[in-house]
């Protein structure tokens, strides 16, 4: 019995280690298809940028999103974009 206990217990410490490796951290709340958090962009850019992308989604119905980060801080880039 003290062997499963004490089995458990290392093995809900090294769980609790990993998961604040993967812990997501928003960098703004997204608007638009242009979101510029990183901040690399001039407003210029951004807004003839975000127009271009405008027209192209009611020219086609396809999307695209342009977003810049400063870190993804350990995170891989496909979790880093499912959550934003």
């Amino acid at each position: 019995m003290f062997r499963k206990l004490f089995t458990l217990f290392i093995l809900l410490a090294l769980f609790s280690f990993v998961a604040p490796v993967f812990a997501y951290y928003s960098p703004g709340s997204p608007a638009g298809f242009v979101n510029d958090f990183a901040p690399m962009m001039s407003d210029g850019a951004r807004t003839q940028l975000e127009q271009k992308l405008v027209q192209f989604a009611k020219d086609t119905s396809n999307e695209i999103s342009v977003v810049t980060i400063a870190s993804l801080k350990g995170d891989t880039i496909e979790n880093f974009a499912e959550k934003l």
